[in-house]
């Protein structure tokens, strides 16, 4: 089923919820036996302390909608807990702040926890785009009308919705070629080229697009009447347009790109500012994790008050449980690699020869999909024990391998630094002991990414950006890798990172150099069936 805006969704609750309220046909069930059944919930919760899935099973066996009995429940909570999009959707937020009767935002203390993650989260939500799909089936939809619906000046509907999808070809024809598969949009450039077909001026183009929302919000309406649960892609293109054309230049990046399924407008937010703006409006907050260093960065990206307090804290657990190394003979940089075809070779033999030394689950991180399947072939045939891999677009095959990995204790797993086996899953006890670190992954250049540096550089300073947008990510992944290692007190876990270039964030990461990779993991793991002789 296609997810519902959240505007729709709440529109279509509310509906229903208020028929039940006025005892009328087609109200909701389920909310009707939630009324009936929330003093037991309540009891239930009090006494329990259940889990959120707990609480859903609880409800669904009384027939009772569970989302309705926490709006009811969370009144009297002193803690709410709940996933980062609901402070990022300003929809979300909003009915999460009605729900728990709070009208002054200065009365809630958001606590962040992985805060790191909060500033690209904040920016996906505030990023939008416009596709050759999306224009298509708006297209199509134009055709169900019973007319063409006239807008501002001389447009109808299906010729406005023509129209934008011959700008939106126009612009990437223009733009893009074989060599180059993204470009920037030039300011206007989408706008220009909408009003010049039918001769309007700017506020005929807005008050065009408002219309369009409008009769998509209808579409919408009939069509989850008639019980099709979709929402119309005219309402979905319209809310693009509107962003598209309403929001602020200087905070976001307008690409055109060649995609799998055809041309996209892509407005990239590059300095998110609602998640901001709530932030700062609260009454204090609360941010941490475990790679959030360097703090002043982390103040500055996300606009939080001049007066933040800030403090690292060591880690609980004993520094002897933990080694991490580099080595100063090889690196994954591409001109290295280029000038030296030999590195390659060097690199996976060090791979095959540390994963066949220890006798411990072992993870090996790569810096790109495309490193890791380049060396596949050669790991496969020189790792003499079970191996696992993480399958680019295959979670469902992934998860199962992963499984099987951590129920064994000599297997190796072969992953990439960022996704979320680096960041999300934890391995306790003996399910990991030992790391692999191939490279230093340094986000590929992009557009985006090097508006965000030339932005920090105008704030900052000259080679701030690349500091924010290049050096800091990496350094974050890599810990997030070795962090994976210790997870209790009891924990014992190594890291051997293959770069020169990790000598530059050695401090940082608490690493040192190794001339013998092999024989310091040996040393670490000499406990009994921890250690075997190597290659």
């Amino acid at each position: 089923m296609r997810a519902y805006p959240p505007n729709v969704l709440s529109n279509l609750c509310e509906d229903r919820k208020a028929k039940s309220t006025k005892n009328q046909a087609g109200g909701c069930p389920f909310f009707d036996r939630m009324r009936h059944e929330i003093k037991n919930i309540g009891a239930y919760c009090a006494e329990m302390f259940p889990t959120s899935e707990k609480l859903d099973a609880y409800c669904e066996g009384l027939g009772a909608c569970s989302y309705e009995a926490r709006k009811f429940l969370v009144r009297d909570a002193d803690v709410v807990v709940a996933p980062y999009i609901h402070i990022l959707s300003e929809d979300i937020r909003s009915n999460l702040l009605k729900n728990m009767d709070v009208a002054d935002e200065t009365r809630i203390v958001p606590i962040v926890d992985e805060a790191h993650n909060l500033v690209d989260a904040a920016r996906e939500q505030e990023s939008f785009s416009i596709s050759m799909r999306l224009t298509e089936a708006a297209a199509d939809e134009c055709t169900t009308f019973r007319t063409d619906v006239a807008l501002t000046g001389n447009a109808t509907l299906s010729q406005f919705v023509g129209n934008v999808k011959t700008a939106l070809k126009g612009i990437a024809d223009d733009n893009l070629t074989i060599q180059s598969r993204e470009a920037l949009v030039p300011e206007g450039e989408l706008e220009s080229r909408m009003m010049r077909r039918f001769g309007m001026d700017a506020d005929d183009l807005r008050r065009s697009v408002d219309r369009m929302v409008d009769l998509g919000l209808e579409r919408t309406d009939m069509l989850l009447e008639r019980g099709e649960n979709r929402v119309s892609e005219l309402y979905t293109l319209g809310v693009a347009l509107k962003n598209w054309i309403s929001s602020e230049h200087s905070k976001y990046v307008r690409i055109v790109e060649a995609g799998e399924n055809g041309e996209v407008l892509r407005a990239a937010c590059i300095d998110p500012h609602d998640v901001t703006r709530f932030l700062r409006s609260t009454g204090g907050g609360i941010h941490m994790s475990g790679t959030l260093r360097p703090l002043d960065q982390y103040v500055r990206v996300m606009g939080l008050p001049n007066d933040t307090f800030t403090a690292v804290y060591p880690s609980p657990f004993p520094p002897e449980n933990r080694r991490v190394v580099y080595v100063s003979n090889v690196t994954t940089a591409y001109k290295d690699m280029n000038a030296d075809p030999s590195i390659f070779s060097r690199i996976e033999k060090r791979i095959a020869k540390l994963c066949n030394t220890v006798n411990k689950n072992t993870l090996v991180f790569f810096t790109s999909y495309s490193m890791m399947n380049r060396m596949r072939p050669f790991l496969e045939r020189d790792v003499r024990k079970p191996m696992y891999w993480e399958e680019s677009g295959q979670p469902r095959r992934t998860m199962t391998a992963l499984n099987t990995f951590r129920s064994g204790r000599n297997g190796v797993f072969f992953t990439v630094m960022g996704g979320s086996i680096a960041e999300g899953i934890d391995f306790p006890g003996e399910e990991l002991s030992f790391a692999i670190i191939v490279g230093i992954p340094y986000p590929p250049p992009t557009l985006e990414s090097r508006a965000m540096s030339d932005m920090f550089d105008r704030r900052y300073g000259p080679w701030t950006g690349w500091k924010y947008v290049t050096e800091i990510p990496a350094t974050r992944k890599m810990k997030q890798a070795i962090g994976r290692l210790i997870r209790a007190e009891t924990d014992r876990g190594m890291a051997v990172i293959l770069d020169k270039r990790a000598s530059k964030y050695a401090s940082e990461l608490g690493a040192k150099l190794s001339q013998d990779p092999v024989a310091d993991a040996a040393e670490f793991f000499f406990e009994g069936e921890g250690f075997k002789q190597g290659l």
